[in-house]
């Protein structure tokens, strides 16, 4: 073979290799774009639970992708009447909100309200942040509904700027203004109608091109049937942790729903149809929308109705590990929150959509966000992650689902929540709880919380070195004491007093005769601090006790009643064992609900059965954390009947620990105590006492029930008895000595 010749072979073979190499590059390329975000590549590894390392604080969120089109912002897609400079630092007026408690007022008025608007209302008036008086609100929200400004629907709303000329407007200064849809056909511009000035808009659709970073807030899309409390969750429904399983479901993929032959939002959805393969990727569509779909549809119409109708929308739901969530004519779509609540991983097809409070919430953990142009590559990417990332973000996608999206009132209490955290930032661990069980609306400012681990729920039991080694005994003294009649009082304060693990002891006075004074009570150790606080007022017991928790120096609280039966062993083995379970209530005196169906309410029972549900207070330890935190869960129209209702304070307490952590208490051996001896000073008959307070009860576990929407209260068959209580072994080899008259003497 001649030179020439050669010459050509070599520069064919050259550029045949350039042609490959580019290939190649392009095709890794074009794959990590989908695991770009602004340059950072998102790490591989995704936590299925909680580990040591994620308990660090701060935590930002990070997105997974560049949510819209580079420089792509539609002049379609400004909003009017919005000032775009608008920061907490400039719009907002901090001096209403710092230093006294967090506040929000609901203008007066008569306004007529959507039912979706009135929920919204109707759960800030409940919360425990809502006030009548303006002058201590820290947030302003209007009575005029904004929820929908698209001029088309029937719950459009005339005449709303004249809420500009109120008294307290203050040209938007610290109000919010909430809204689920805006604009109308053809380009739904984001139009409000309405002049916001420096109001923080709260919106559903949000797009990333009027969205202000750190003012506004970004709203998932709820229908009008959206419920308004939390759903009672028998584990078998969706949105339970049952829907995690198994990891691969039927379908990889699906998505059955409108494609909008004409119009915006309907380019990916007229392209679902090529992923479709009717066995693993299920993608079918209907033009049917509107009035004036059939002058507009195509060739494919006839074939999509044709598959439409084989497959059941929730029934898709349940059987695909993913699902396609692209836009609709708005950037939102309702199958964002459905995906979330079947345990559907949602792939997210919407250029420029600003996530649901996609401010503290890390969304790479539970969806995936991709750009609308790369649907061809949905296939390569679910193949691609592996099985530990599909639980993973399945076990996120329900917590969220759970914690913050299931209802409107959880929707609302999130929001303020948000809020709130801006305002109050001395509290870095509040970062933490967005993305991790409970949840940051069991959040709860307080300064003796500096660690994560300070939590009840982050505590890794008895061996963890955050958890103390002592605690606080609190003693409710109804009666006075009297030295000869209140034997069992000073019998309790002499065990107090000499076990070396009492920090404190303190004295709720609650009886209308003077204070004892602390001279005249048993103190066999020295080093243990009595203090006795006057609760002689009874209408303001609960918001005094939430004024005086400075007073407690410990995680643990030890409840007991002035005529409470205990020895020493009985409380160092309780103590042991909330020590393990420092995020439940531990305790002796077990009861238990159950549902009357001939009455239609939950009643209350004290019999001796082999299941609980509610540990009363005497004789219980909890985390000082719920302790506080009860006080401030509530709202004062609810602390005030919660007072008001025998035993109620028990069963409020029970029921907030159950609805944070979905645990039941735990109980601890056989004893059971019911005494009616000094608790009441009246001559009333004992059976006549009793019936009051069981009547009180069953009122106290339906009003909990309304103001929850459910009642959170498990039930558990599990008991904890000290290890060889049974074995017939001497008692000095035993552990707790002093437990055997216990076992011999059940009452």
């Amino acid at each position: 073979m001649n030179w020439p010749n050669k010459k050509i072979l070599l520069i064919l073979a050259a550029i045949l290799i350039l042609v490959t190499a580019a290939c190649f590059w392009y095709s890794n390329h074009r794959r990590l774009r989908l695991y770009h975000t602004n340059g950072n590549i998102v790490p591989d590894h995704y936590m299925n639970f909680t580990d040591d390392e994620d308990l660090t604080f701060p935590h930002p969120a990070v997105t997974i992708t560049n949510a819209g089109l580079d420089g792509e912002k539609l002049a379609a897609n400004k909003t009017p009447n919005i000032n775009p400079h608008c920061r907490m630092s400039n719009c907002f007026n901090y001096s209403r909100c710092i230093g006294r408690p967090f506040k929000v007022y609901v203008y007066d008025g008569n306004n007529k309200m959507s039912d979706s608007y009135a929920r919204v209302v109707r759960t800030i008036q409940n919360s425990p942040y809502y006030t009548n008086q303006p002058d201590q609100a820290c947030l302003f929200v209007l009575a005029v509904d904004t929820l929908d400004r698209d001029k088309s629907s029937e719950d459009y709303v005339n005449r709303v700027s004249k809420i500009s000329s109120h008294k307290l407007w203050n040209r938007g200064y610290n109000h919010i203004i909430f809204n689920l849809f805006a604009g109308t056909w053809p380009d739904y511009a984001e139009d409000l109608s309405l002049s916001l000035e420096n109001a923080i808009l709260i919106k559903a659709s949000f797009s990333d091109s009027t969205y202000r970073l750190g003012f506004d807030i970004s709203w998932p899309l709820f229908g009008k049937d959206y419920p308004l409390h939390n759903l009672q969750n028998d584990g078998r429904q969706p949105g339970s942790l049952s829907s995690i399983f198994p990891i691969h479901r039927k379908y990889k993929a699906a998505f059955k729903g409108k494609r909008y032959v004409l119009g915006i939002g309907s380019e990916t959805r007229n392209a679902l149809h090529h992923l479709h393969d009717d066995l693993n990727y299920i993608m079918v569509t209907t033009c049917k929308h509107g009035n004036t779909w059939r002058e507009h549809q195509d060739s494919r119409c006839v074939v999509d109705e044709l598959t439409y109708g084989e497959y059941d929308y929730q029934d898709l739901l349940i059987n695909s590990t993913f699902c396609l969530v692209p836009r609709g004519r708005r950037l939102g779509s309702f199958r964002f929150l459905e995906a979330l609540q079947f345990g559907c991983i949602p792939i997210v097809l919407s250029n420029g959509w600003v996530l649901p409070f996609s401010e503290v919430i890390d969304w790479k953990k539970a969806c995936v966000q991709i750009d609308e142009r790369q649907l061809f590559d949905v296939p390569e990417l679910i193949e691609s992650i592996s099985d530990e990332k599909i639980l993973a973000m399945k076990q996120q996608s329900i917590f969220l689902w759970q914690t913050y999206f299931q209802s409107v009132t959880r929707i609302v209490l999130s929001t303020l929540e948000i809020i709130r955290g801006r305002i109050d930032q001395t509290n870095p661990v509040h970062n933490l709880l967005w993305n991790h069980v409970p949840g940051a609306l069991a959040a709860l400012h307080t300064p003796f919380l500096e660690d994560a681990q300070d939590y009840p729920f982050y505590s890794n039991g008895i061996w963890n070195s955050h958890v103390q080694k002592a605690f606080t005994a609190i003693i409710v003294v109804r009666n006075y004491p009297d030295r000869k009649k209140s034997t069992a009082f000073y019998q309790l304060m002499r065990t107090l007093t000499s076990l070396p693990v009492v920090n404190k002891v303190w004295i709720h006075w609650r009886c209308k005769q003077p204070i004892i004074a602390v001279s005249e009570l048993p103190r066999i150790l020295s080093n243990i601090s009595i203090v006795i606080s006057d609760f002689r007022n009874q209408d303001y017991y609960l918001s005094n006790v939430s004024n005086l928790m400075h007073i407690i120096e410990t995680q643990a609280i030890l409840f007991l009643e002035q005529d409470a039966v205990y020895n020493k062993d009985e409380i160092l083995f309780a103590f042991d064992i909330w020590r393990s379970f420092t995020d439940r209530l531990v305790g002796y005196a077990s009861k238990s609900h159950y549902w009357n169906d001939v009455h239609k309410r939950y009643e209350f029972t004290s019999k001796w059965l082999n299941y609980y549900s509610i540990i009363m207070l005497n004789g219980a330890f909890i985390h000082r954390y719920y302790y506080d935190l009860v006080y401030h869960f509530f709202s004062d129209v609810a602390l005030n009947k919660i007072q008001r209702l025998d035993n109620c304070l028990d069963i409020a307490i029970n029921t907030v620990i159950s609805y944070i952590t979905n645990k039941p208490p735990v109980k601890l051996t056989q004893k059971k105590y019911h005494k009616i001896s000094e608790e009441f000073s009246s001559n009333e008959p004992a059976l006549k006492v009793l019936r009051r307070r069981m009547s009180q009860r069953w009122k106290c576990l339906n009003y909990l029930t309304e103001l929850f929407g459910r009642l959170p209260l498990i039930h558990s068959y599990l008991r904890y008895d000290p290890l060889s209580f049974k074995h017939p072994l001497t008692a000095d080899r035993k552990r707790y000595r002093q437990t055997k008259d216990l076992f011999d003497n059940i009452y």
